[in-house]
């Protein structure tokens, strides 16, 4: 039997949770509990952790999460639900994770925290489906086992995170952290994301007015602008999906942010 075999190294905090790579092992640091949450799902959380901050396309969570298999969007939508009820979210406020429309969703950077990278080198097995049965089964007979690991595991992880955790409740209230504005501005295939509304609609007819103009017709331009940094989704006519990410000084005038983004969508696109 052949089953190849891929290390997984990286561990996060989320709120008060603790997601080791994507081992399906969660934690709830206030009641030290396991929590029960899906396959599917976690491997898309894992996923979303990974990239927190930036724009994850519908396709690679889905190729994430369900790896192997051929499943529809809504297996995705259930899933992204299932994830939101877990941070205390839902799908009006989407406090920590966004909807980009027709793109793919955002987890909040502020929320999640990568720890102890060199301390938790796990190997998990991505198995055939008939390797998978024997690992259940597997599992199955060995459940003292299993539960000694996870709680040495659950020791470990919360010794190591109980300084930022502290640190994260005493000094953090949730009223601080990064809400992500509703769309501002929507035109064609241009969509701007600010509560800034004078700003959204600026810098949209700008990208929508160059792209008339050079007669480009890319898919979808999704743009989120925040106070000291700008994010972009892009994604060409062949559905190549690009993440910019550019860093906005104190007082930048509009028409230089107008200026920044077309010319990143020019260098995606041209």
């Amino acid at each position: 039997m052949t089953e190849a075999k891929k290390k997984i190294t990286r561990t996060f905090q989320i709120l008060d949770f603790v997601l080791v790579g994507n081992t399906l092992s969660e934690n709830d640091l206030r009641a030290n509990q396991d929590l029960r949450m899906g396959t599917h799902d976690l491997l898309t959380l894992y996923e979303l952790c990974c990239h927190a901050g930036e724009v994850v396309s519908k396709e690679a969570l889905i190729e994430k999460g369900w790896p192997g298999k051929i499943v529809s969007d809504s297996s995705l939508t259930q899933s992204i639900r299932n994830i939101r009820t877990l941070l205390g979210d839902n799908g009006k406020d989407q406090r920590w994770l966004k909807t980009v429309s027709k793109v793919g969703y955002m987890l909040d950077s502020s929320i999640v925290k990568e720890v102890g990278k060199d301390d938790f080198s796990l190997e998990v097995n991505v198995s055939s489906p008939k390797s998978l049965n024997h690992r259940h089964a597997f599992f199955g007979n060995s459940k003292q086992l299993s539960k000694f690991k996870i709680a040495i595991l659950i020791i470990l992880l919360v010794t190591t995170i109980n300084v930022s955790y502290n640190i994260y409740h005493h000094f953090i209230s949730p009223s601080q952290l990064t809400e992500y504005p509703k769309v501002g501005y929507s035109k064609g295939v241009t969509e701007v994301y600010s509560d800034r509304h004078y700003a959204a609609a600026m810098i949209g007819e700008g990208v929508s007015d160059w792209l008339d103009q050079q007669k480009i017709h890319p898919k979808k331009v999704a743009i989120l602008l925040l106070k000291k940094n700008l994010s972009l989704a892009i994604i060409d006519d062949k559905g190549n999906i690009t993440n910019q990410l550019i860093l906005l000084d104190d007082g930048v005038e509009l028409s230089r942010i107008t200026q920044l983004v077309i010319s990143e969508v020019d260098n995606v696109l041209r």
